[in-house]
């Protein structure tokens, strides 16, 4: 592969987003009905109570092209233009767009499109290995990597460039993998779950691997929290003595 993608390259920027397209345009969905907002209101109209998991998401629809501006901010022409889709194929084009828009989504499209994506667990190594991603990212990317080009690019891997989807893609089942088992639902399947902490409240619908991905980092953030606090205590009760 080509010196773009070796590991801890300073000149690259390898950041993505941590929720899917769908997800980041529920975000956009919101913003849009609000108009020019700050982040404060736009937070509250969500009813996000955990500012962390807010920052993530807000993050991540500013890194899919949907939503833009610093203190005040508002959705995006590309936004506009996927949701007024003025001819036929024109969000899915734009979808596209705005996916290889993402410098590391681009590179490991372009490496794999002639064969296709390399089956798990050797994606998240080759993205773990050429892009210096540590922690839950590696598996993060790739299913997100995944479930885009599954989607929209049915033909990847198959004829080197895809050809125009002209149907929406069948509902097929999808593995949905956790830390402690692997489960198989429809793609239309919801698993609603709730995570409680003092002062926060943390919702989400599980509709594919990707979302599992994005618990694991909440309850991963939460741990960090809860060793922090006991670190904290530990530290308090060495001073009394």
């Amino acid at each position: 592969m080509a010196n773009t993608t070796e590991k801890n390259n300073s000149k690259n920027d390898w950041s993505h987003p941590y929720i899917n397209i769908d997800k980041a345009l529920e975000m956009a969905d919101k913003l849009r009905a609000m108009g020019k907002v700050t982040t404060d209101k736009l937070a509250k109209e969500l009813g996000d109570k955990n500012a962390g998991w807010f920052r993530l998401k807000f993050a991540s629809a500013k890194k899919w092209g949907l939503i833009e501006g610093w203190g005040e901010v508002q959705v995006t022409q590309a936004y506009r233009d996927i949701k007024e889709e003025k001819k036929p194929n024109h969000a899915l084009e734009i979808k596209r767009s705005l996916f290889l828009n993402i410098p590391i989504f681009k590179s490991i499209f372009d490496e794999y499109k002639l064969n296709g994506l390399p089956q798990e667990p050797y994606l998240t190594n080759a993205i773990k290995d050429k892009y210096g991603l540590s922690g839950r990212n590696p598996n993060l990317v790739a299913n997100i990597l995944r479930e885009f080009i599954n989607e929209y690019f049915p033909n990847y891997g198959h004829e080197g460039e895809p050809e125009t989807k002209q149907e929406e893609p069948s509902k097929v089942s999808k593995s949905i993998t956790s830390d402690l088992n692997i489960v198989k639902l429809p793609v239309d399947t919801i698993f609603p779950i709730k995570i409680v902490t003092k002062g926060e409240v943390f919702d989400w619908d599980i509709k594919g691997e990707v979302d599992w991905a994005v618990v694991d980092s909440i309850i991963k953030s939460i741990k960090e929290r809860w060793k922090n606090n006991q670190s904290n205590k530990n530290d308090v009760t060495e001073k009394a003595d």
